[in-house]
């Protein structure tokens, strides 16, 4: 038994962490834009859908790799530890699937066209404008608790290098 993620695991990791980096700011400088440069707000929004789109996609792929590769042994973790580990897991997860899930929501709702590059990939389904708004709010809401999440996850991770993994000595 390892102690790191298959590869393909690692990959899809390192991919969402990427894709975020994309989501977030370009949404943030989007909102920004909007009644400054329009065009470059739009495809800002159109930037942060594609990224949100593939995320969802690659959340899908990563749960279901996790449920046929093994996952890593740590032996060292205690239990308490490893629960937090598993809850935060868990928040990752729902957040990367919730996210698109009210992204794509809030738009059909009002009206508009879930579109990737002039594509309309889920047609607007009538008009919920107040639905709409309130999804809007749990999005950006969420996007703020994905950020945190992976702040606090960053940082867990240093720590948990700090006390758990055996220093790199020089050769």
């Amino acid at each position: 038994m390892t102690n790191r993620w298959p590869l393909p695991i690692r990959l899809l990791h390192w991919s969402t962490a990427g894709l975020v980096l994309v989501a977030v700011p370009a949404a943030l400088l989007a909102q920004r834009l909007t009644e400054i440069d329009t065009p470059v707000a739009e495809h800002l929004i159109e930037a942060h859908m594609a990224a949100g789109l593939t995320i969802a996609l690659i959340t899908l792929a990563r749960l279901s790799l996790r449920l046929v590769l093994s996952r890593p042994k740590d032996p060292e973790r205690p239990l308490a530890l490893d629960l937090l580990v598993r809850a935060g897991t868990v928040s990752f997860y729902g957040l990367l699937l919730l996210l698109p899930a009210t992204g794509i929501l809030k738009l059909t709702l009002s009206g508009l066209d879930v579109s990737i590059l002039g594509a309309a990939i889920v047609p607007a389904s009538g008009t919920a404008p107040a639905v709409a708004r309130a999804l809007s709010r749990l999005h950006a809401i969420l996007g703020w608790v994905l950020v945190a999440t992976a702040l606090l996850h960053v940082a867990a991770t240093l720590l948990h290098a700090r006390l758990f993994c055996a220093p790199v000595m020089p050769r």
